[in-house]
């Protein structure tokens, strides 16, 4: 495995980690589902996570980057803590204009639909117990496989006392069951999404 080091993000870093992520996530079906227009959806995908990333995560202290001995990005962990700061919607709303221009309106109002679907399940998923939150991780697509996922998860799990949690699909749940993760339950999400599933982990 290629040597790499775990920092926490910089601002400087959130146009390349955004760009990993839509990458390392354009195979996945739930994000096919909820981005559901191909022709702009890397480009949406792309506009709503650097959003998330720099107005909601990096404020709160939870995001992690893995660079190698050049400095170059492999990969990104993105959390929430357990008291993340407040954020306004007002900067979210900002992004419609521009997302439904490249969208349509048709399958704006489709995704709109699902987003807050996908939002009703999350949130009445997410357990009350103070944890940190695992909203996405990602390995470069060419560098999957080689390590740097489980290094930016026990960057975090071997630094805190509070329980974890995070929600994915099925064919992740093994994975995080090797870090001690246990499913807690199905999301309840409309018919014709993929399933998700609630996982929690207690402190080691």
């Amino acid at each position: 495995m290629t040597e790499l080091r775990i920092r926490p993000a910089e601002r400087a870093d959130l146009p390349a980690l955004t760009d990993l992520l839509v990458r390392a996530f354009a195979p996945d079906e739930f994000i096919g589902w909820v981005y559901l227009d191909p022709a702009s959806r890397a480009r949406v995908h792309g506009r709503m996570t650097g959003d998330a990333l720099r107005r909601h995560y990096l404020p709160g202290g939870g995001v992690e980057v893995a660079v190698d001995t050049e400095g170059r990005l492999l990969g990104g962990g993105v959390w929430a803590p357990p008291d993340p700061p407040k954020s306004s919607r007002w900067g979210k709303a900002l992004l419609m204009p521009g997302i439904l221009a490249a969208m349509g309106a048709r399958n704006f109002r489709e995704f709109a639909e699902r987003g807050r679907a996908v939002d009703r399940a999350l949130t009445a998923g997410r357990p009350r117990t103070p944890h940190w939150y695992l909203s996405l991780l990602a390995a470069d697509p060419d560098r999957q496989r080689t390590g740097v996922g489980g290094a930016l998860l026990r960057s975090r799990l071997t630094r805190t006392r509070l329980p974890a949690y995070l929600e994915c699909v099925p064919d992740n749940v093994g994975y995080y069951e090797r870090f001690g993760f246990t499913v807690t339950e199905k999301l309840d999400l409309p018919p014709g999404a993929p399933a998700l599933f609630g996982m929690w982990r207690e402190p080691s």
